[in-house]
């Protein structure tokens, strides 16, 4: 897993960096740790925004947020990702589907 960091008009801690690494341990499990994740936290005025991109070779996960503060941004982003709701273009259920074996039809 390889995960790359943005800052625009914000530095990331390693607070933050720890809580979307926890927050992404989900998709380890079931994308076995083969996608890379983009991560862009911005500040503008008094919103903070999170997007978590998370690319695969079974297409690509998008989780935005805005919050009042960064860490509730980051987790609501993170539930986004993990849930496919926020810009599905592949969603969990079907990334399980496509990994469950083939079972052999009785003829």
């Amino acid at each position: 897993m390889d995960v790359e960091y943005t800052g625009r008009h914000y530095e990331v801690t390693p607070a933050n960096r720890k809580e979307i690494e926890e927050g992404l341990a989900k998709l380890r499990k079931i994308l076995r740790n083969k996608f890379e994740a983009k991560v862009i936290l911005a500040v503008e005025k008094r919103r903070h925004k999170a997007e978590i991109t998370v690319n695969s070779r079974f297409g690509s996960l998008v989780g935005l947020a805005q919050a009042g503060d960064m860490t509730a941004a980051i987790g609501e982003a993170i539930e986004a990702t993990v849930s496919g709701t926020a810009k599905p273009s592949l969603s969990l259920p079907a990334v399980l589907h496509l990994r469950r074996p083939t079972r052999p039809r009785p003829q």
